[in-house]
């Protein structure tokens, strides 16, 4: 429990300790300043890690960012208070932590990582984090085959950032990179808003709940890779674009263009979105393309894009060459096939991430287990993660396809070229023979947009429909987080793997469950989940703040929107 606390507390020194002097008097609506709070304190940390790692400078140094921080507070004290003092901001704050320690009482009931096919990836980032901070060489291989380009770096240095100050042990990793995964809200919300129009109450609350509900977002933020970090940047990007004027230079759009920038230095499968949008931004403004005057104020979010991926692109392709564009997985693992091959796979793919395996034939031999709690909660895991349509939930996706039938000659040109053009240069990236589907590879942000707009919506829906979310959300709660953390608090003895044991917990748990347990205990690694907090009072904290969430939802319809 005190490793949450402090690690937390060090998490909002950086990213609020930093962001908020920066943000408090942007020129936005105050929930905005403090979601643009969160994307400049990130980026802080991250180009004062960099400065760090080029310099040599021993962890130590990270020391002097809490007092930057703390002086920066105190010297923006006025404007910081006078944005907590706007109702928008201390709402959107409150439910934001209200959120964190959701995920973080579920995060403490996990004693090993298991899921579908969901192996090592937590154990890679947690490398790479250390990496930067210990100076390792160059040479290093992640998992013994991942060279440093394969990832990019944003969320690895934040996170190091974090173990500087709280201890390098990986319960503080856990927790770090934890809050930063639940971020997305922010821009969630945001959007969520902006979607919501003229219709009466706030959508943040509601949208909190159902996202505490999902098991694709709480097992996304517990899980410690970098795919929710990047749906925050992401998502910010989009809110931000979307509320900028015409002029390129409107801080709006600077804004976004750094989003956009930091969601591709925390995951490749940012580019999709960038693309999209960056083709959407520069063609809607075809008609300034001969004023010099728009190329001149272009400049600006321009120069922001091109600094922010220098920080790591020029770097890498100084130090490993064409290994910085090459020796990421989609490049690899395409490498060989026809064309024809290419867009076969793609096809096949496409099929198999939009229909669910209970309607098709899928290979269970990987999760195959003697364990009937662990099968089950493979195969609900399988459709909660992999599936994109039930990626939203039971009811969710029912209540999607219902909005999106009711509201089809009403989205606009720009929604039905960023639906299609991300999601087909999302299949495209999906760059192997799959048995499950491809959601969790990088369609995480527009699950989460689509999240939104169910909240959103939620006024205009029929009492039935409403019924069969909220049904929905109680099947998800106990076939995709219940019994997922059931089967993760699982405690197996550390000496497992030197007996037969080792094939035992291998029959009776699973493949993923059995690689996870190995390379936690290879790594000889403690979880949060190891602190021996009780069940009951992680139990009790659980209820206490699904209760104020959903309080906070119910008394949202009177809210102004």
């Amino acid at each position: 429990m005190f490793e949450l606390l402090t690690t937390g507390l060090i998490f909002l020194s950086l990213i609020g300790g930093l962001g908020l002097p920066l943000a408090a008097t942007a020129p936005f609506d105050p929930d905005e300043r403090l979601c643009f709070a969160a994307v400049a304190g990130g980026l802080a940390v991250y180009l004062a890690a960099w400065v760090i790692y080029w310099c040599g400078l021993p962890p130590l140094a990270f020391g002097a960012l809490p007092v930057i921080a703390g002086v920066a507070l105190g010297w923006r004290r006025q404007a910081v208070w006078e944005l907590f003092r706007a109702p928008e901001a201390r709402r959107l704050a409150g439910l934001w932590l209200i959120l964190a320690g959701w995920c973080l009482g579920w995060l403490a009931m996990i004693r090993s990582y298991s899921g579908g096919e969901w192996m090592s990836d937590w154990a890679e980032h947690y490398d790479r984090a250390r990496f930067f901070l210990e100076h390792q060489s160059l040479d290093t291989l992640f998992l013994g085959t991942y060279p440093l380009p394969a990832r990019p770096p944003l969320a690895n240095l934040v996170t190091g950032a974090g173990l500087a100050l709280a201890g390098t042990g990986f319960p503080a990793f856990q927790v770090f990179l934890a809050l930063f995964s639940t971020l997305s809200f922010l821009p969630a919300a945001l959007l969520a808003r902006r979607f919501r129009g003229s219709l009466r109450g706030d959508a943040a609350p509601v949208l909190a709940v159902i996202l505490m509900l999902s098991p694709m977002f709480l097992q996304n933020t517990t899980f410690t890779w970098t795919k929710l970090p990047t749906a925050f940047f992401l998502l910010a990007g989009l809110h931000f674009l979307l509320r900028a004027g015409r002029a390129p230079d409107d801080p709006q759009t600077v804004c976004a263009a750094g989003c956009l920038a930091a969601a591709l230095l925390t995951h490749y499968s940012a580019a999709p979105y960038v693309i999209v949008l960056a083709a959407w931004w520069i063609w809607q403004r075809r008609g300034d393309w001969r004023q010099p005057a728009f190329w001149r104020a272009a400049l600006r979010p321009a120069l922001v894009t091109v600094v922010l991926l220098a920080t790591w692109f020029a770097w890498s392709a100084r130090h490993y060459g064409q290994a910085t564009f090459l020796s990421n997985t989609v490049a690899t693992s395409s490498a060989g096939l026809t064309l024809l091959q290419q867009l076969q796979l793609r096809a096949e793919n496409f099929f198999i991430l939009i229909v669910p395996h209970p309607l098709r034939s899928a290979g269970y031999e990987f999760v195959e287990q003697t364990s009937r709690s662990g099968w089950w909660r493979d195969y609900f895991f399988n459709l909660y993660q992999t599936n994109l349509p039930l990626a939203f939930g039971s009811g969710g996706c029912v209540v999607l396809a219902v909005l999106l039938w009711r509201q089809r000659n009403r989205i606009d040109a720009f929604w039905a070229w960023f639906i299609s053009g991300t999601l087909l240069l999302n299949v495209a990236t999906m760059f192997w023979n799959d048995r499950w589907g491809g959601m969790h590879i990088g369609l995480q942000p527009a699950v989460i947009l689509g999240l939104a707009w169910i909240a959103a919506n939620l006024p205009t829906l029929s009492r039935g429909l409403r019924a069969w979310l909220a049904l929905g959300l109680a099947v998800d709660f106990g076939l995709g987080i219940a019994l997922h953390y059931r089967v993760q608090h699982l405690d197996f003895p550390r000496d497992v793997f030197s007996n037969y044991l080792g094939w035992a917990l291998r029959v009776e748990h699973g493949n993923a469950t059995w690689i996870n347990f190995y390379v936690k205990c290879s790594h000889n690694l403690t979880f949060v989940g190891d602190s021996g907090i009780p069940v009951g009072v992680l139990g009790t904290l659980l209820v206490v703040l699904l209760g104020l969430a959903l309080r906070k939802a119910y008394r949202s319809r009177e809210l102004p929107s």
